[in-house]
C-alpha cells in the first residue's frame, strides 16, 4: 500500500481510495442498524415477489386486452420481477459482506466495476419500470380516444416502438451515469453516480419523479373519462341492447378491478377503454306490430321485412 500527500488518496492493487472510505465502511460493518435494514428490505421484497406472483395467477385475464396493452403488461411485470430479484441479491450481497469481520477496514471497500454491476441491474429495472408503467398510460390514452378501430385492429407497431423505448432509455441513463465514471476507486457501497455524475444522478432522479406523478394523473384521469363514458352509455343505449350492454359493462368492470389491484401492488395498471358504440354494431332492434307498421307504410328504403309473428324487422 502506497500513499500519495498531495491527493490524500491510498493505493492498493491498482485501485485508489481514501482512509475516511475505509473508517466509513468500517462504522457500516459495525451496525446493527444496517443489518436490521438489509433484513427488512429483503424480507420485504421477498413477500412482495411471491404475492405478486400469487397476484397475478389469480388474475390472469391479459386475453381480454388488446394485443399491444398485453405486450406492455407483460414488460411491466418482467421489469417488477427483475426489480424484486435484482434488490434482494444486491441486499443480500451487502448483508454478507458486511456482516464479515475483517482486522483491516479497507477490506470492506469493493471495486468500482463490482459497485457498478451490482447497482446498476435493479437500477435498469427500476427505470424500466416506471417508463413501462409511462407507455402504458399512453396506450390506454390512445385506445381511449379511438375505441372502436383500435380495439378491432391486431397492429402491434406501436407497442413494440413502446417496448423498444422502454430497454433503450433505462440503458441511456445508466450509460450517462457511468461513461466517465471513476473506475480506479474502491467504493464502500455499491452504486452507479460518483462525485463527477452526482447532479446528473439527482436530475435523472427528479425527471422520474415527475414521469411517475405524470403517469399516475393520466390514468386517474382516463379512469373518470371511461366512468363518464359507461354512465352516458347507460342512458343512450334502448332496450334491445341492454344484455349485450350488460355483458361489455362487466367486463369492464372486471378489468378495472383488475388494474386497480395491480396498481395498488406498485405495479399500476391502465384503464380499459371506453364502450364502443354498441348501437352502431347491433344489426336488428325489436319493434312492436304497431311501431313497425308506420315505417313500412311510409317506404322507407332501409326495411327490408317486417315479421309480425317474431317483432323483428331486418335493417339493411
Amino acid at each position: 500500500m502506497s500513499s500519495d500527500i498531495s491527493t490524500q488518496w491510498l493505493t492498493r492493487d491498482g485501485y485508489k481510495f481514501t482512509s475516511e472510505s475505509c473508517q466509513v465502511a468500517k462504522e457500516l460493518a459495525e451496525s446493527s442498524d444496517l443489518r436490521v435494514t438489509l433484513v427488512l428490505r429483503i424480507t420485504l421484497f421477498l413477500v412482495g415477489f411471491l404475492l405478486f406472483a400469487a397476484f397475478l395467477y389469480a388474475n390472469n385475464s391479459l386475453t381480454l386486452y388488446h394485443a399491444n396493452a398485453r405486450l406492455l403488461f407483460r414488460f411491466n411485470y418482467l421489469w417488477v420481477f427483475m426489480q424484486s430479484l435484482t434488490y434482494i441479491t444486491l441486499h443480500v450481497y451487502d448483508l454478507i459482506r458486511f456482516s464479515k469481520t475483517h482486522t483491516d477496514p479497507c477490506d470492506y471497500l469493493i471495486p468500482a466495476w463490482l459497485s457498478v454491476l451490482m447497482r446498476a441491474l435493479p437500477n435498469v429495472a427500476s427505470y424500466g419500470q416506471c417508463w413501462a408503467m409511462f407507455t402504458l398510460a399512453l396506450e390506454r390514452s390512445v385506445a381511449t380516444y379511438a375505441s372502436v378501430p383500435y380495439e378491432q385492429s391486431n397492429n402491434t407497431t406501436l407497442g413494440l416502438f413502446m417496448v423498444f423505448a422502454q430497454i433503450v432509455m433505462p440503458l441511456l441513463w445508466i450509460y450517462a451515469l457511468v461513461h466517465d465514471y471513476a473506475w480506479d476507486e474502491l467504493k464502500i457501497t455499491c452504486t452507479v453516480s460518483s462525485a463527477k455524475t452526482n447532479g446528473l444522478f439527482q436530475i435523472l432522479t427528479a425527471v422520474l419523479a415527475c414521469v411517475e406523478i405524470v403517469t399516475i394523473v393520466l390514468l386517474c384521469t382516463l379512469f373518470v373519462i371511461n366512468k363518464y363514458l359507461q354512465y352516458q352509455a347507460n342512458r343512450r343505449l334502448t332496450a334491445p341492447n341492454k344484455l349485450a350492454h350488460k355483458f361489455q359493462v362487466d367486463l369492464k368492470e372486471r378489468l378495472e378491478s383488475c388494474e386497480i389491484s395491480s396498481l395498488k401492488a406498485n405495479i399500476s395498471n391502465e384503464m380499459r377503454p371506453k364502450i364502443s358504440g354498441i348501437l352502431d354494431s347491433s344489426p336488428t332492434y325489436r319493434l312492436t306490430p304497431t311501431e313497425a307498421r308506420p315505417m313500412q307504410d311510409e317506404g322507407k328504403k332501409n326495411v327490408r321485412r317486417t315479421d309480425t309473428s317474431l317483432n323483428r324487422v331486418k335493417i339493411v
